[in-house]
């Protein structure tokens, strides 16, 4: 069940963080056209970014607190919902079930990653054709 349960979260992160570092990418280079940073990202140092998309998408699943490059922490939603339906109702996690979380979700994470990685390159060969 737990492995279901962060597939699709999973999924829906790695394209929104894709697509902010893209964004990102952009903003940091603003008289080039984006597609020469979706090539950079996608193609050229796919292994850089792939690393830092997937961190954040852990994070997203297992972190009960987000917090900006400023140090304000805000509540977790996503990694809250996914412990309510793990963890005792009223009662701290496990060490061993907080472990499986960050295990499946770091599974769940890279699959998820690549796939959003493989899409938009499939977009970017579908728009060139």
């Amino acid at each position: 069940m737990l492995k279901h349960l962060l597939q699709q979260p999973a999924a829906d992160q790695a394209q929104r963080y894709t697509w902010d570092q893209i964004e990102t990418w952009g903003k940091k280079h603003p008289t080039e056209p984006i597609h020469n940073g979706m090539v950079k990202i996608l193609e050229k140092e796919p292994a850089r970014f792939k690393q830092l998309v997937t961190t954040r998408v852990i994070n997203s699943l297992t972190s009960l607190e987000t917090c900006d490059k400023s140090h304000v922490c805000k509540p977790n939603h996503l990694a809250a919902f996914i412990r309510s339906h793990t963890c005792p109702a009223n009662k701290p996690c496990s060490k061993e079930t907080k472990q499986e979380i960050h295990r499946l979700a770091t599974w769940a994470s890279r699959i998820a990653v690549d796939g959003a990685f493989q899409g938009i390159l499939q977009q970017m060969a579908h728009k060139a054709a």
